[in-house]
């Protein structure tokens, strides 16, 4: 571990006093031409035609233009890092995927991302039954990241803690051709091919990628083949289809596995042992299409949308029975809203009325792990998760006034059919229905400043993996878990300048029934869940912009986090008290950009995790960690084309910190160390 945390804290407080020092200093009178106007941000993730700083709840927003992303794109931790309240992890561990945290929604994940809705260009991306990836995410085509950071299953649905809405690039002015070719250290490779086409007056993007990385650990290699394609017809004036397909292949991310504090402080780029003996990796085809319809007939707005999913997955696990897994995953849904805006007396109304159908089937068969052969079949059973919602929001506007109500309905289903006989028949189901809430009201001094309080709830059920993984060694769904509920109540002040601009949230979230990871001997690297009685968690979101001239930018972003157990007991001991594990109290983010003369750019990212505990008893804590990153690009005309050559350098102070926390892990194996300092040198050319 790291001997000398004060450093860090320094270090950081440093950065602080130098903030508060830019802001001074900006207050100075400058010349009026220098001077940026921070423009207007409507939030397509409301639903709504509402502004980012009328609508009443916490919310962020960070704009990217593809064709000049400075990162690696392994994934997307660096850009969610970049607005308050956001935890992310994981990023160099692809069997398991990006673990992200909304307010500690989420922070339980044992692989992919929970308790957080994702949805990529208006279709949900997280499956019916709450479970999400981004491992089919194309990284190069995004241009905006939007974030609901309060629980909003009124608009959402399952799982929807906080919601992540993803915006591709979809738009095509004129005809376009844009490549990235990247090189990096361990073994890391990027290609990508984009194309843009407008005919007549459709528009479609064709998107290609292929990645390859070694890792720093061993037993961490990675490969992805990515296709991506979407089509944007006009059928005529304010009306549009939108088609998408994507398609993903992996043919293998290994796992290496959590590591013990001594492994960690000692050998940290090497695997567990037993993850390399049983030959711990996943193999994912990934294939999806949608379609979305937008339509306006005077007052009327209409959204609709349709998708279809495959996703078979094959992953070994480290432990002989029952650790081959195979599974064959089909989803489908349908979804959308109506909406009219109109006046009653002084009041201005935007209403909505929405539905969603959903439907999500597993074929899951497991065999014996002959140390990475595949041995007897040992279950064989099919999942099936369904859901039907309908929900009624609305925006009321008198005056200064805001007020946001809502309703939804979501009736959960859930089936098992045993197909593995010998132990007798395990078939199953389950009937989870919620019904949740949600009042907004926000106060608009003026249109640079507004204060808004809000009351919000959301659910999760137990995805259909965590439902079969039964600690009895059984088949069928594990009966002892229920749905997880929780209500937000935030309060938040907004307010900006010329040059700046700020956000203030606090927020205190009561829980029920969280579902808690934890491991057995019996099954080690195979993670059980269960639910723990309540939780509660109260924190602070500050999020700030200062565009100090034309050539240079700042952005600050700090979150407090105070969140523990209330009601929980595990094996007869009781953790009423203490801290949730896996969720730093303090976290911190700092960007500077920097552009000299018409085509240099600097930035630099410094991130701030404060010490977090690694399992329920706050037995075992884990180091803070300061991360800067740096990236220096510069733009090239040449021959026609348009260059970005960018050099970066990841980890620039050689930190060794844990990525990756594995929560309640069998064995002290908490740990996952993270890749020391490497460079990559990128090279992107537009023509």
């Amino acid at each position: 571990m790291n001997t000398i945390p004060y450093v860090k804290a320094r270090s950081f407080s440093c950065c602080v006093i130098f903030l508060i020092t830019v802001q001074l200093f900006s207050q100075t009178p400058v010349d009026s031409l220098q001077t940026i106007a921070l423009a207007e941000i409507k939030l397509i993730s409301s639903q709504f035609n509402i502004s980012k700083n009328t609508y009443p709840a916490a919310t962020a927003v960070i704009d990217i233009n593809p064709f000049e992303e400075k990162e690696a794109q392994l994934s997307l931790q660096n850009t969610l890092l970049k607005t308050g309240g956001v935890l992310s992890t994981n990023a160099s561990n692809f069997a398991q995927d990006l673990r992200i945290s909304i307010r500690g929604f989420g922070a339980r994940s044992a692989f992919g991302i929970r308790g957080v809705k994702i949805m990529v260009d208006g279709v949900p991306e997280t499956t019916p039954d709450g479970q999400g990836q981004l491992d089919n995410l194309p990284l190069g085509l995004l241009n905006r990241v939007e974030i609901i950071k309060g629980p909003n299953a009124t608009a959402y649905g399952n799982a929807a803690g906080g919601v992540i809405h993803l915006q591709t690039l979809d738009r095509v002015a004129e005809n376009f051709t844009h490549i990235n070719l990247l090189q990096g250290q361990y073994g890391q490779r990027n290609l990508q091919f984009t194309l843009g086409q407008l005919l007549q007056k459709t528009e479609m993007v064709v998107h290609a990628q292929h990645q390859k990385w070694n890792g720093y650990r061993s037993h961490s290699a990675f490969e992805n083949t990515l296709f991506n394609t979407s089509v944007l017809y006009p059928l005529k004036e304010k009306h549009a289809l939108k088609f998408r397909f994507n398609a993903t292949f992996s043919p293998y991310a290994y796992d290496a596995g959590g590591q013990t504090l001594n492994e960690f402080e000692n050998t940290p780029d090497s695997a567990r042992q037993r993850n390399a003996e049983y030959k711990a990796h996943e193999k994912v085809t990934h294939i999806k299409s949608s379609l979305a319809y937008t339509g306006e007939w005077k007052r009327l707005f209409w959204s609709q949308y349709a998708y279809l999913a495959t996703r078979d997955f094959e992953a070994l696990l480290p432990f002989q029975n029952g650790g081959w897994v195979n599974l064959d995953r089909n989803y489908a849904g349908l979804g959308g809203h109506l909406q009219t805006n109109f006046a009653l007396q002084e009041w201005q109304i935007q209403a909505l009325v929405g539905y969603a159908l959903d439907r999500q089937e597993d074929e899951r068969t497991r065999y014996q792990n002959l140390t990475g052969e595949r041995g007897d079949q040992s279950l064989k059973q099919l999942e099936a998760f369904s859901s039907a919602s309908i929900y009624l929001r609305g925006i009321a506007q008198l005056s200064r006034w805001k007020i946001h109500a809502g309703l939804r309905f979501d009736r959960n289903n859930l089936r098992l059919s045993d197909r593995f006989l010998t132990n007798g028949n395990q078939s199953d189901q389950q009937n989870l229905p919620a019904i949740n809430p949600q009042l907004g009201l926000r106060y608009v001094f003026s249109t640079d400043r507004s204060l808004f309080a809000q009351i919000s709830q959301s659910f999760e059920t137990p995805t259909l993996s965590e439902l079969s993984a039964d600690p009895q060694g059984n088949g069928g769904f594990n009966g002892e878990l229920g749905i997880q509920k929780a209500t937000n109540i935030e309060l938040g002040w907004n307010q900006k300048w010329k040059k700046h601009q700020y956000s203030l949230t606090l927020f205190s979230i009561r829980t029920k029934d969280d579902l808690v990871p934890y491991e057995l001997d019996a099954f080690p690297g195979r993670t059980f869940y269960t639910n723990a009685g309540s939780t509660l968690r109260q924190g602070i979101e500050l999020e700030s912009k200062w565009t100090i001239n034309p050539q240079w930018s700042l952005i600050f972003n700090y979150n407090y986090a105070h969140y523990t157990y209330r009601d929980y007991q595990s094996n007869e001991i009781r953790f009423d008290g203490n801290y949730l594990p896996g969720i730093p109290q303090h976290q911190g983010f700092l960007s500077s950009q920097f552009a000299w003369g018409k085509d240099w750019n600097l930035e630099t990212n410094i991130y701030y995790r404060g010490q977090l505990f690694a399992e329920d008893a706050n037995a075992v804590s884990v180091d803070s960690a300061e991360v800067i990153h740096l990236y220096l690009s510069k733009k090239v005309s040449w021959l026609g084309l348009k260059l970005l050559p960018t050099l970066g350098i990841q980890n620039v102070l050689n930190d060794r910190y844990s990525d990756n926390v594995r929560i309640n892990a069998f064995g002290g194996r908490y740990y996952e160390a993270a890749p020391l300092r490497n460079a990559y040198l990128s090279l992107r050319f537009t023509f």
